[in-house]
């Protein structure tokens, strides 16, 4: 042409129609090559990820804010006394699916324990998953208990962390108990496992007491336990 330009028929094949979309917030991704097709909006306060399982690639999801959340701070004293069967001190059931793959549970718990029978004694501490003959997620194991007339105190820290899995966790726990009436400690231990419980059901968390013999004059309280979620570590 002698101005270089001419009409034609407009088409829209290439044309992208409004009709794709149907509701605020929907957005258009490709499932394949040259192939487009509408996201629905998702719920408030989702985030769009990245998932190669769906037919565009994408979903709405809820955000990981790496936030620490204490699902359970249990200020009521629980005393286990003369008894030589391993004992609760603390449960709680933490609801399916609150760890998720990336996550954590962190226990901090403390106490006070009476040895008063006149010899030394062995207490075993265990934290564990599945009620009180569940899976063992930390096991002091033995701990020498010193006769006093005099209470000592108990202080237990547990990690129990998903391995990017909903059933694979590893744990690490410590105990410390100090010298009765005297501000100096009487022993530490510190146990690590790996476990396989699954967190996509309910599971009762305790935190159990073992003495080897019961007495009247053998006892253990424990005044608080802090039960924490740590997401997406």
């Amino acid at each position: 042409q002698a101005t270089g330009l001419n009409w034609a028929t407009l088409s829209s094949l290439n044309a992208i129609l409004t009709t794709i979309v149907d509701a605020k917030g929907d957005i258009l991704a490709a499932t394949a090559a040259d192939t487009l097709a509408r996201l629905a909006v998702g719920a408030n306060d989702t985030v769009l990820t990245a998932d190669s399982a769906q037919a565009t690639g994408l979903k709405w999801a809820t955000a990981s804010t790496g936030d620490i959340d204490v699902i359970d701070a249990n200020p009521t004293d629980t005393t286990v006394s003369n008894n030589a069967a391993e004992a609760s001190l603390y449960s709680f059931t933490i609801p399916a699916n609150t760890l998720g793959v990336l996550d954590a549970l962190r226990i901090t718990a403390y106490g006070t324990g009476l040895n008063n029978t006149g010899a030394t004694i062995t207490a075993e501490f265990r934290v564990r998953l599945g009620g009180l003959t569940g899976t063992v997620v930390h096991d002091s194991s033995d701990r020498n208990w010193t006769a006093s007339a005099s209470t000592s105190e108990w202080r237990l820290e547990a990690l129990i962390a998903a391995q990017n899995a909903t059933n694979s966790q590893a744990s690490q726990g410590v105990v410390t108990v100090g010298n009765a009436g005297a501000a100096t400690l009487d022993h530490t231990s510190m146990d690590g496992t790996t476990t396989t419980v699954d967190m996509t059901a309910s599971q009762a968390l305790v935190i159990s007491i073992d003495f080897d013999a019961a007495n009247a004059s053998l006892s253990c309280t424990v005044i608080q336990v802090i039960l924490e979620i740590i997401k997406g570590i």
